[in-house]
């Protein structure tokens, strides 16, 4: 008998794992900003069974061919995190950053913003289910590891969701617009939206762009998720570039995940090679001495973090109770979403219920304004030509708590 989305259970044998009370670790307090303890939880409140099933035929049918940020995906399809959550989980690795920061050769410093930029796919290995798409107004805060972070969606139609963040050590932005696509057996996903990295001590700035991601299998056969394309990172002040090739997967690819690269000088020489496999490990080659370097390799997941959606121990915390946290956050921050806080906790109907109330509630606000002739305005960031980039006050406004007039999205 076909399940209905009701009977889904997310129960599962390891349930007695989970540990969802908060503490506050003293071995992350000198992460912690203005010097405050850092909460920390090992696991989400509720783990979710990896084996569970469910019918995707059912949604998708009908969709093939079709974009489907326009379409309205069941909860069951979601992971408990927004896009914009996802997207700062590309901070994860940033070390590589802050080693490039202070790394003297122009080769090798290209090379490890390459190797950053590869890093962050490593938390999709196992994942297969989507974020929540962000309601307009949507922002995302994080402070932590010396760095601090803002995100906003600043844009529904087309769907985009801007970023930066800053450290000592470097500067961090960018935007990224998700074009998805149902083909019949994969979906096929294309990012639009440059991304860009600025190292303060050498007053040097990087860009690149995403590339594509596939993932494979969704009616038959084992799930799994491909990002394949060429990511070239360039330095806008010299003219050196690295030109990354992530390797599509094959068939019967018995070597999947590779990654290859080069670096070229302002000339065009080849100075510096990568090599690797971007759910594992990379390492960059000398060509003038012919030295092999490990520059990055994946940290160990956590154990049971199958029953975590597949989450880091990162991404685990990205969603942290409101009021487990330093400081005030203002109310269109992601971790007040109703319907990702019910999904967290296992609760598929209220998640249900509340991403129908949450959407039907932005609809009716986008026919309001469009009733009134008024244009949306982004409260933390602004488009220069065809960019968004932060506008500042962020920050200041949560010293001096002044999170007022802000939209009502939840």
């Amino acid at each position: 008998m076909e399940e209905s989305e009701d009977q889904l259970d997310f129960c599962d044998a390891k349930s007695h794992l989970s540990d969802a009370e908060m503490f506050y670790d003293a071995q992350e307090e000198a992460f912690a900003p203005r010097g405050l303890p850092v909460p920390y939880r090992k696991t989400l409140p509720f783990l979710r069974n990896p084996n569970q099933k469910i019918n995707i035929w059912r949604v998708v049918k009908d969709s093939i061919g079709k974009e489907l940020s326009k379409m309205a995906v069941p909860v069951y399809f979601n992971e408990p995190i927004s896009f914009l959550q996802r997207f700062s989980e590309d901070l994860l690795y940033h070390d590589l950053l802050i080693r490039a920061a202070t790394e003297q050769d122009a080769g090798m410093r290209i090379a490890l913003i390459a190797c950053f930029a590869v890093s962050g796919y490593s938390v999709t290995s196992h994942r297969h289910m989507k974020p929540f798409n962000p309601l307009l107004g949507e922002t995302f805060e994080l402070e932590r590891d010396g760095f601090r972070l803002i995100s906003e969606q600043v844009s529904h139609h087309p769907p985009v969701s801007a970023l930066h963040c800053d450290h000592e050590q470097y500067s961090f932005w960018g935007q990224t617009e998700i074009k998805t696509s149902f083909k019949g057996t994969y979906l096929q996903v294309h990012p639009d939206g440059s991304l860009y990295v600025r190292l303060h001590p050498t007053q040097e700035t990087y860009t690149w762009s995403k590339p594509n991601s596939t993932v494979h299998n969704i009616i038959f056969g084992k799930m799994y998720v491909d990002h394949h394309g060429e990511v070239v990172v360039r330095c806008l002040e010299t003219g050196w570039e690295c030109k990354v090739m992530m390797k599509k997967r094959g068939w019967f690819d018995k070597d999947p995940h590779r990654v290859e690269g080069v670096v070229l000088d302002d000339t065009g020489k080849e100075v510096v090679t990568i090599d690797g496999k971007w759910t594992e490990w990379l390492s960059t080659t000398d060509l003038a001495t012919n030295t092999t370097t490990e520059v990055w390799r994946i940290r160990p997941f956590q154990e049971g973090f199958e029953y975590n959606y597949y989450f880091t121990d990162f991404t685990i915390q990205l969603n942290l109770p409101p009021d487990q946290l330093p400081g005030p956050l203002p109310g269109t921050d992601s971790r007040y979403r109703p319907d990702q806080r019910a999904l967290e906790h296992g609760d598929l109907q209220t998640a249900g219920l509340e991403k129908n109330r949450v959407e039907e509630k932005q609809r009716v606000a986008r026919k309001e304004r469009e009733e009134q002739g008024e244009e949306w305005m982004p409260m933390w960031f602004r488009l220069e030509g065809e960019e968004w980039r932060y506008a500042g006050e962020y920050w200041e406004r949560k010293e001096s708590a002044a999170f007022q007039q802000l939209p009502d999205i939840f």
